[in-house]
């Protein structure tokens, strides 16, 4: 199996981590290489916590998605507990769920109709001895049942150890969880997702642009347009990356505003727990969360969905919940231009060298790149 060295020299290593002056992004072939899509997952993705999915999308038993992007589906089972598979009959490999359904009271292959219980096991292997036969002396039906995922719940958040050896779940998101000591977890309600799949970049691009306030001023202008830049600052702490903006008079109280705007004017924490884990908290009683999913086989192509919150327990008015469902909506179209047009300048031979990266604003972006390559290089946990 290919490592690291196949895809960058160990000068390139030292210039992205920042060990040899300015800082550099990765050399553009690795954003477009297969070979090193599956080195991401064998190496670092499938051997941490990835998050996939959210509990409030699937609340009743029976409820399954598909992962966007993955060969993974989600469901509830009759215990209320979520479970994660692999999207794929045991049979001949079809795929299982391939839309958002709910209350199933069983999991049925299109193709010859296998059929398996909500927690996995095989109930049926339809005809498979013969006519109106389902059981074959030769089958161990325990054999056959789904490939269930070790998979942990934070909060509304599902996540996933492919390889079902990183520490415990705990461990992994309390970096995170100590940044948002001040939030009310058992206030959070759901109030609006916006999204987009699939997205024509990588998700290492798509990272990049969710954790730096250097692109704010320029590409959310109007959006952003209560922020000043100045206020922003970054947060490049080992596995936790992103930035803050902070405003005088603004602190997250989980109680609503009396009024809101048509763009933020308030404090704010955006903050990636590497490798996906991102959690947005905005003064004084929002929450957004980013779920940024990269293709299974295609690195130009991942899945983007942004789902917001609020933490104050009170119900949003229309006219609220339109306004900001219209500046994620807005913020979702103005960074999927930026980082399509990555996408595009990409192309160019130029960016072989990874370009360079602001030492005051961007620190976060080699941030995350030091924990991809320390889990690449070193084969450690991140």
């Amino acid at each position: 199996m290919k490592n690291l060295f196949d895809f960058i020299t160990p000068s390139q290593r030292d210039k992205v981590v920042g060990l040899s002056g300015l800082a550099s992004r990765l050399p553009r072939h690795v954003y477009s290489d297969p070979d090193f899509l599956r080195l991401e997952y064998t190496g670092w993705l499938s051997r941490t916590w990835m998050m996939i999915g959210r509990a409030h999308e699937i609340p009743a038993a029976g409820d399954a998605m598909p992962v966007p992007g993955q060969p993974i589906f989600l469901i509830r089972d009759d215990n209320g507990e979520i479970r994660a598979f692999y999207n794929s009959c045991r049979h001949r490999g079809h795929e299982l769920i391939d839309q958002p359904c709910n209350r199933k009271k069983g999991i049925v292959c299109p193709y010859h109709h296998w059929t398996y219980e909500l927690n996995g096991n095989l109930r049926t292997a339809t005809h498979f001895a013969g006519y109106r036969q389902h059981q074959h002396p030769e089958m161990d039906k325990k054999t056959f049942g789904l490939k269930a995922i070790r998979t942990g719940i934070w909060h509304n958040w599902v996540l996933v150890n492919l390889d079902g050896q990183a520490p415990p779940l705990e461990g992994y998101v309390q970096p995170l969880a100590n940044y948002y000591d001040d939030v009310d977890f058992s206030n959070v309600r759901h109030f609006a997702t916006v999204s987009r799949h699939p997205m024509d970049s990588n998700w290492k691009i798509a990272m990049e642009n969710n954790i730096e306030p250097y692109h704010v001023p320029m590409v959310h202008a109007s959006t952003t347009a209560g922020q000043p830049f100045n206020a922003h600052r970054i947060i490049d702490e080992g596995p936790l990356v992103g930035c803050a903006v902070d405003i005088e008079g603004s602190s997250f109280t989980n109680k609503p505003l009396a009024q809101s705007k048509d763009h933020l004017d308030t404090s704010g924490r955006f903050i990636l727990r590497v490798p996906n884990l991102y959690l947005a908290a905005h003064a004084p009683d929002k929450l957004v969360d980013s779920l940024i999913l990269p293709d299974w086989d295609d690195p130009f192509k991942c899945w983007v969905s942004h789902a917001c919150y609020t933490t104050s327990g009170d119900s949003m008015s229309d006219a609220e919940l339109d306004r900001w469902s219209q500046i994620q909506e807005q913020v979702m179209e103005e960074d999927v231009a930026v980082m399509e047009g990555v996408v595009r300048g990409l192309r160019a031979p130029i960016m072989d060298d990874g370009g360079v990266i602001s030492p005051a604003w961007e620190s976060c972006v080699s941030g995350f790149y030091r924990s991809l390559i320390s889990a690449l290089e070193d084969e450690i946990f991140v």
